[in-house]
């Protein structure tokens, strides 16, 4: 069946865990299961047809001041798209199988600063 044009986000569900190391580290991890196809749009046969993906996360977080912040994060996942849908992907929007990031976030006091 065809999305008649809409685009729906997934369901998603997962677990975490995190564990303070000490009075300045932080570990985390988590599980993410996206349910792409039962996504209207992104799913479904005669769209995008993305399968359904396991995305696997780990970060680290560290203190470095009272009021300051650097992380550190890996993210692993299943491809999303067969071989013989490449071509119906081709200028879609790519979900990435593995990435690395790192980030900073500074506490304001008032509110807090995150950049990644």
């Amino acid at each position: 069946a065809r999305s008649e044009g809409r685009i729906n986000l997934p369901e998603r569900y997962g677990i975490g865990i995190k564990h303070k190391l000490n009075q300045k580290l932080t570990l985390a991890a988590d599980i993410v299961r996206f349910n792409w196809q039962d996504a209207d749009g992104l799913g479904k046969k005669g769209s995008f047809n993305w399968q359904n993906q396991t995305v696997y996360r780990a970060g680290v977080d560290y203190q470095l001041t009272p009021h300051d912040h650097l992380r550190f994060g890996y993210s692993h996942a299943d491809s999303v798209v067969d071989t013989q849908d490449t071509l119906v992907n081709f200028y879609a929007n790519a979900v990435a199988n593995q990435a690395w990031t790192i980030g900073y976030g500074r506490d304001l006091g008032f509110a807090t600063l995150n950049l990644s």
